[in-house]
């Protein structure tokens, strides 16, 4: 079938249909889908709960095309709309980073066997010094480890440590440490090492 575009006013969107008479003989009805049902006529897309093609189907082809736009389903005899389908959600993976290590009482070197339990440590999101991400004890081997973590840049200090006669110092440095980690990378050996201020 083929028709000039110019004899229909050569509109931007438009709908059609396909219709052949095949014993109905009924020209002034002009379109036969308007006087038959949806499940008289048949549908000719796959999918249509009137699919597969009634007899009358052979007649019309039961639903009008779209043309120039997408149908929204109120156009008059318009061809059924596949639903969209509903897009499975990605699981959203939990971040599995983590920082660990150990605060202890020693040299700059060695990691002793005198661990320093309780010590208060804090996570902050950001090079040193920032704050805020989270916050923990050390255990009474005097371990601490931060979990779940995204990939990026951390600050991990040792903000407080159970009295000690003239307090603490750290070993060779400061109490803080900035640390970035890859996705779900295991940073461990993050240690600090302090000694006792002695009189």
């Amino acid at each position: 079938m083929a028709f000039k575009y110019a004899a229909i006013g050569s509109p931007d969107e438009w709908t059609w249909g396909v219709w052949a008479d095949e014993g109905v003989n009924k020209p002034e009805w002009f379109d036969y889908n308007d006087h038959f049902t949806a499940a008289e006529a048949g549908s000719a897309t796959s999918g249509s709960t009137d699919y597969p093609v009634k007899a009358v189907a052979a007649v019309d082809n039961s639903c009008r095309w779209a043309v120039g736009f997408t149908p929204d389903g109120d156009e008059p005899g318009i061809c059924a709309i596949p639903p969209t389908p509903t897009p499975t959600p990605t699981p959203t993976q939990t971040p599995q980073g983590s920082i660990s290590g150990i605060v202890y009482e020693g040299n700059m070197t060695t990691v002793t066997s005198q661990r320093i339990s309780g010590a208060g440590v804090t996570l902050g999101v950001g090079a040193c010094e920032s704050g805020g991400a989270g916050s923990t004890s050390t255990s009474s081997s005097g371990t601490y480890s931060f979990t779940g973590l995204a990939a990026g840049t951390y600050c991990v200090m040792v903000m407080s440590v159970p009295p000690a006669p003239g307090g603490w110092r750290v070993v060779g440095g400061t109490g803080d440490c900035t640390v970035t980690i890859g996705p779900n990378e295991a940073k461990t050996g993050v240690n600090f090492g302090l000694y006792r201020i002695i009189g």
